[in-house]
């Protein structure tokens, strides 16, 4: 038995251990008069219970060691008070409670080490040793993965690394680096997906600000959260069910931005990012809130319930100083942003009914997922699609990659097209607009794309933004990366003709191809069999797909058919025979006659992954420099190589 064995498990695993050997011992016993071979069944796994229980406690003081090993810098044999608060920082222990804006931060974090110190140092000689420090170590890592004990579910990672192999994904974003979409690293979250570092920032800025509003204090009185301070006269919440309850709200927030995102584009009236009356009406109804399921003491919500909450959870606070005022006027009195639709679904959460007569509250809101869940499966499973699953299975596909690579030129052209000579960030308005120029909302031309895809796509494209209120600009425009992944996103989605097609009947491109479609069946009487047969794998709403094609071969259909409809006589990306010099001169000409002479930004289109790649490395050696460390040129993977002080 390991020397650390007694000191390294709490008293829920103790009573496991006891309980797994208890069975064991009582197996034996009655093995005369069970029947043997259940009984031997029974007995084996028992034991086999017993063993893995061994076997966790033997690698959790593995881990203590190590860690001992790491955090003892001076190689003392004992953990001081410095190296104490490196150990809490390391586990995240300060992750709840860190503030920056708070004037009792540091006070708080120190109030955490001192304790710690305090609790453990049964010698007190103001240092931990070894058996001391397994005792800490040992609370900090329940604390840490206290959601898995309290929780009836356990944490699932997001979607687009569930089941997937760690080395694989590894090596994806190594070769991203060096890609056209290397400019990723500039955003927020310095990853090409939305990684749980920035969910987890973006959750705790809507959690401030939803605690923080009028509508805060209501709730916790409602649902019996919080307690009256008769000193300070006011609500105060209840620390350890609301710990729980925003533990929980953390784990399930990627699929509620996911659900808020999809209904903010229900309806193609109103803005983007930010959900109104009507859409809110249309979420709530999906979901089975009035569905006379949702709670039986009061079997449904009608409208004037949904309205009013609606109504409560969108009053805003009387702002006094300027940031306030500044961010309540970027938040729509009319509509709810992302952190007040969270406290919607909160109150939902917390009005759900179970079984439980007495249930906690994990237990309520783990029922209410269930039956969400269920519900939107069946209702509307598209909204509750994760962005970046398709980001993985399909755009950062090596084919893809290729094709953006190889007509990056061509598409830099396209966005200034669409955004003109100041080459910005393009917004909602403009994006429908170039869908509209190309033709590409037409029921005959191949498989329709509809306006509200076209919406779902420019958001489903965009990178998260962690501020939903200082990034708003962000909510509504489009980069010139994410131009690129809705341009994929809409080959995915739009059926249209191959190489194989164009050759067997002789056209020379894709345009030729459909007009040709188009006027056959407008001379027949009874509509012709299509040109383009509709492919299952083109669903855009569907939760999984399969795909016959890679997403490259969809890629060059589509680029052939967006260049064909501004240059006709460019040729074609699928027979091999694009003139880029054709298609560059039409879009000088074009560019002119729309932007009245203004000069085509050649400067732009002709920049390459190249130049990005060593504006990002400039950037990052600047940042590091404020930061205090030393950048190396540029290593041959296209990053910074960096030496900390």
């Amino acid at each position: 038995m390991p020397d650390g064995y007694e000191v390294l498990h709490t008293k829920s695993q103790d009573a496991r251990a006891r309980a797994a050997g208890t069975r064991a011992k009582v197996c034996l016993a009655q093995y005369s008069t069970l029947d043997k071979k259940a009984a031997k069944k029974a007995a084996k796994q028992a034991a086999k219970e017993l063993k893995a229980f061994v076997e966790e406690q033997e690698a959790l003081e593995a881990e203590a060691r190590e860690q001992f090993r790491i955090y003892d810098s001076d190689q003392s044999g004992n953990i001081d008070i410095a190296e104490l608060a490196n150990v809490t920082k390391g586990m995240g222990i300060f992750d709840d409670i860190d503030d920056p804006e708070d004037p009792e931060n540091d006070n708080n974090k120190n109030a955490i080490i001192e304790n710690g110190m305090r609790d453990f140092d049964d010698d007190r000689d103001g240092k931990l040793d070894f058996k001391e420090f397994c005792m800490l170590y040992n609370k900090f890592v329940t604390e840490r993965d206290l959601l898995e004990f309290e929780a009836p579910s356990k944490y699932k990672p997001p979607p687009y690394l569930e089941g997937r192999d760690p080395n694989q994904v590894k090596a994806l974003q190594e070769l991203l680096k060096t890609s056209i979409f290397a400019v990723r690293r500039k955003g927020e979250s310095k990853d090409f997906f939305d990684n749980a570092k920035i969910r987890t920032k973006a959750f705790k800025l809507d959690w401030k600000r939803m605690t923080k509003s009028p509508s805060w204090t209501n709730l916790l009185e409602v649902f019996d959260l919080g307690e009256f301070d008769k000193n300070d006269k006011k609500f105060k919440p209840k620390k350890k069910e609301v710990k729980q309850i925003k533990k929980m709200m953390l784990r399930e927030w990627t699929l509620l931005n996911d659900i808020f995102t999809f209904y903010t584009c229900k309806a193609l009236e109103g803005a983007v990012a930010s959900m109104d009356l009507d859409e809110w009406m249309k979420f709530t109804h999906a979901a089975g809130f009035r569905q006379g399921k949702f709670n039986r003491k009061k079997p449904e919500w009608g409208i004037m319930d949904l309205k009013a909450c609606f109504d409560e959870v969108n009053v805003e606070a009387e702002a006094t100083k300027k940031k306030a005022k500044k961010e309540n006027e970027v938040n729509p009195d009319d509509q709810m942003m992302r952190f007040e639709f969270m406290e919607g679904v909160l109150r939902m959460m917390l009005r759900f009914e179970v079984e439980d007569a007495n249930p906690k509250i994990a237990v309520r809101i783990d029922g209410f997922l269930r039956f969400l869940r269920k519900n939107l499966e069946r209702e509307c499973p598209a909204s509750m699609l994760d962005r970046n699953v398709y980001r993985i299975d399909r755009l950062y596909h090596q084919s893809a990659l290729e094709v953006l690579f190889a007509f990056q030129r061509e598409l830099r052209a396209m966005y200034a097209l669409m955004v003109g000579p100041d080459f910005m960030p393009a917004t909602l308005q403009e994006w429908m607009w170039l869908c509209t120029r190309l033709d590409i909302i037409d029921d005959r031309k191949g498989r329709r794309i509809t306006d509200r895809e076209l919406h779902m796509m420019f958001m489903w494209s965009q990178m998260l933004n962690k501020d939903e209120i200082k990034g708003r600009d962000k909510a509504y425009t489009l980069s010139f990366d994410e131009f690129l992944e809705v341009v994929c996103r809409m080959g995915d989605t739009k059926d249209l003709p191959t190489a194989e097609d164009l050759k067997k009947h002789g056209f020379g491109n894709t345009v030729e191809a459909i007009e040709d479609a188009i006027a056959r069946q407008e001379a027949e009487p009874r509509p012709l069999d299509p040109l383009i047969p509709r492919r299952p794998s083109s669903d855009f709403w569907a939760l999984h797909t399969t795909h016959t094609q890679t997403s490259g071969e969809r890629l060059k259909s589509m680029l052939d058919y967006m260049f064909a409809m501004i240059s006709p006589g460019c040729g074609s990306v699928l027979l091999g025979t694009f003139k880029s010099e054709v298609f560059q001169k039409d879009m000088s000409d074009e560019f002119s006659e729309i932007f009245r002479g203004a000069k085509f930004p050649l400067e732009q289109v002709n920049k390459t992954t190249e130049d990005e790649l060593k504006e990002l490395a400039a950037k990052e050696a600047e940042e590091l420099k404020k930061a205090g460390a030393k950048a190396e040129p540029i290593g041959p993977s296209g990053h910074v190589n960096v030496h900390h002080k």
